[in-house]
């Protein structure tokens, strides 16, 4: 790109994504609004610490490769390689979408379409006349992860997984993680079997 020093931001960011090659929806670098620069930033976010603070450093406060590995105390080689696996993530539509339609906006259309999904799911095991209780977790469409940790645990139902989550979410939520833990209770809310919330209450009444 242009030399760093001379670039604005978040255009220079944006420029070096190539969103506009990647994404369906076209966006105007120059003209984000504050709700898509609010998706950037989440979508930094998401990466480890010092992958995101990299990215920041070169394109937001314009450091030199040279300067930010002064900073992070490794070789502008690697400083550039760490830059260049940045941007590749930013490429992931899970990502990308985050900035092209807005934090905000983004987040909505996601609930909107669990909305959907739940409905669908509920219908389909509801039909089947099975308690869903003792539906097996691939009804909740896991990430292979997700289901993998819970299995591992030795979680294999819906209604054990309610069981575990009664007697204490803390627990449950160091083993598996924090993003597998949400995904978890999103999934579980999508069925509205759930919610968070009525369970936090349950237990401070205790």
């Amino acid at each position: 790109m242009r030399n760093i020093k001379n670039s604005t931001f978040p255009e220079n960011i944006l420029e070096e994504i190539r969103i506009n090659k990647v994404s369906e929806k076209k966006i105007e670098y120059s003209e984000l609004t504050v709700d898509q620069v609010k998706g950037l930033r989440y979508a930094v976010s998401q990466m480890k610490d010092r992958d995101s603070m990299i990215l920041l450093c070169r394109y937001e406060d314009k450091m030199t490769y040279k300067e930010i590995g002064e900073r992070f105390s490794i070789s502008g080689e690697r400083v550039q390689q760490l830059v260049a696996k940045g941007l590749r993530k930013l490429r992931h539509p899970m990502r990308y979408s985050y900035i092209v339609w807005g934090y905000d906006a983004y987040n909505q259309m996601l609930a909107e379409k669990r909305r959907q999904v739940a409905r669908l799911k509920k219908e389909e095991i509801e039909k089947s006349g099975t308690d869903i209780l003792q539906t097996d977790l691939a009804a909740l469409q896991l990430s292979i992860r997700t289901w993998n940790i819970l299995n591992r645990i030795g979680i294999h139902t819906i209604g054990e997984l309610i069981s575990v989550l009664k007697e204490g979410q803390e627990a449950l939520r160091v083993r598996m993680g924090r993003r597998c833990f949400s995904e978890m209770l999103c999934s579980l809310e999508e069925l509205g079997i759930f919610c968070e919330s009525d369970f936090a209450k349950e237990n401070n009444e205790c």
